[in-house]
């Protein structure tokens, strides 16, 4: 409420405890000081009420939203996508998705393996194209290992037996386990015979061609390198080839130098084809046929002499008959 502070102030009695009397000023003073405490105590009241209210509506705004989000994200997690209609554009094309990393191609199983040295390299290289295969059904190294047991008989199998017992850990690390492996059945001999046999092999009647598959299957094995290889190759070839190979360019390797032999051997074998034969008296200038030639024609029903259809040597009308019967009477 106002208080009216201009008129006369009365006489307030004395302090009973100092025995003074009270200062009218100080007194006013004091009420002012409080009532302007009192005015902005209630500004501040007013301005926090305020704020509360726009805070109370944002909030209120921001849950709405929410609830609207939530909602459109239902429906699109249970709602099929509706059908599209027949006369609408066709989507713009999209790279084709790639296939999906749980589906592995169906791959056989190597043969068994019983522990022979001349197989362990073909076992081992069947195995880790199985496993390169399906990482996802073999993605550990214990998985690898049970894999490869798996597949061992006879002998191999009483190893990888007496290596269980033993030493355990070797079937938890892939890698380690076919490092033993190789140190019981891969041996080394089998370089050693592959040079060998490299060594001494020999082209013989046979064409470049076939002399070099043999060539390259112990060349694999063997651990020249390819300078030797060139070397070796040549020394196994026939002495006509060696010759014809003295008087061209030194190749580089050892794939250029089959590939020249091939083409070498392929020409001198032609050049060996037998010339066509003497001229047959009933054929009069035609060249021999070969049995094949004849066999051929009378399982497919045509003239030995002309090669057409329809008619026998007896009645072509090619063959000149009087020169065949004049050139046999003079014979006999």
């Amino acid at each position: 409420p106002a208080r009216c502070l201009t008129g006369p102030t009365p006489a307030l009695p004395p302090c009973h405890s100092c025995h003074l009397p009270l200062d009218p000023e100080a007194i006013r003073q004091t009420l002012s000081g409080q009532d302007n405490l009192l005015r902005k105590h209630d500004q501040l009241l007013e301005d926090l009420m305020g704020n509360s209210v726009a805070l109370s509506g944002q909030v209120n705004e921001l849950s709405n939203q929410m609830m609207s989000l939530t909602s459109l994200l239902a429906s699109l997690t249970s709602t099929p996508p509706a059908p599209a209609a027949a006369a609408a554009a066709p989507p713009p094309s999209t790279p084709p998705m790639a296939p999906s990393l749980g589906k592995e191609p169906h791959t056989a199983d190597p043969e068994p393996y019983s522990g022979d040295p001349k197989k362990c390299k073909q076992f081992l290289l069947q195995c880790s194209l199985v496993l390169g295969q399906k990482p996802l059904t073999y993605a550990t190294s214990e998985s690898q290992v049970q894999y490869v047991v798996g597949l061992l008989r006879g002998k191999a199998l009483d190893w990888a037996t007496a290596v269980w017992e033993v030493s355990p850990g070797v079937f938890k690390s892939f890698p380690l386990f076919i490092d033993e492996f190789k140190k019981v059945f891969e041996h080394s001999v089998q370089s050693q015979e592959a040079a060998s046999k490299l060594l001494s092999l020999r082209q013989g009647s046979r064409s470049v061609a076939e002399y070099s598959i043999e060539f390259r299957i112990l060349a694999a094995g063997s651990g020249f390198n390819d300078s030797a290889l060139r070397g070796i190759f040549i020394k196994g070839l026939g002495e006509q080839l060696k010759d014809e190979l003295a008087v061209r360019d030194e190749t580089a390797t050892i794939d250029s130098l089959i590939s020249l032999a091939i083409r070498v051997d392929e020409r001198i074998r032609e050049r060996r084809s037998p010339p066509p034969a003497e001229p047959e008296p009933m054929q009069l200038g035609r060249a021999r046929l070969t049995q094949a030639e004849c066999t051929r024609r009378m399982s497919s029903r045509e003239c030995l002499y002309c090669g057409q259809r329809g008619h026998f040597i007896a009645v072509c009308p090619v063959r000149p008959k009087e020169k065949a019967r004049s050139f046999r009477g003079s014979s006999g």
